[in-house]
């Protein structure tokens, strides 16, 4: 199997969850701000994960999110989080340049079994000390909520197609 966004979602899930409180796939955090997993740690702090799956994936997401970017790189967001990551099949560890603000974390897929091998292999630096807000960790949470039951639904009117034929 070819390593895609979700494999590596639910990877980053396996190796990472005892440390967080919550983690969300796919999150508008602040409308704009765009994460493939935001996590908040059990400690309070936000650590973002940007998955990407080629080269040109990631040099895009650099030119295209340059405002994102510039804010990571100087802190300037309140709103930003603690920490950032770049999470990449292995094969493209050695293809990118991560950016100073940036940590960097690799996927492999085990061979002999269905699990993958997810390594830090550069540790994000912290960025600034500010915790969320309630009302953030109130956002996060809804929004959490509710990208889990946008899934069940999903599967749930999948499954109706594939058992009847139907959908509604």
């Amino acid at each position: 199997m070819k390593l895609n966004e979700c494999r590596i979602q639910i990877a980053l899930y396996y190796r990472f969850n005892a440390g967080w409180k919550v983690a969300c796939p796919n999150i508008y955090y602040y409308w704009t701000w765009e994460c493939d997993v935001l996590a908040l740690t059990k400690s309070d702090y936000l650590i973002e994960y940007e998955i990407k799956i080629s080269k040109a994936d990631f040099d895009n997401d650099i030119k295209s999110k340059s405002h994102k970017h510039l804010f990571l790189k100087n802190q300037q967001n309140a709103k930003s989080p603690n920490r950032f990551y770049y999470v990449v099949p292995v094969e493209l560890e050695d293809k990118i340049t991560i950016p100073e603000y940036a940590g960097l974390i690799t996927v492999r897929k085990n061979m002999f079994d269905d699990y993958y091998d997810v390594r830090v292999k550069k540790k994000a630096p912290k960025l600034h000390n500010r915790k969320p807000s309630e009302k953030s960790k109130e956002r996060i949470f809804h929004s959490c909520y509710y990208r889990a039951w946008s899934y069940m639904v999903s599967a749930t009117e999948k499954l109706r197609i594939e058992e009847y034929g139907i959908s509604r």
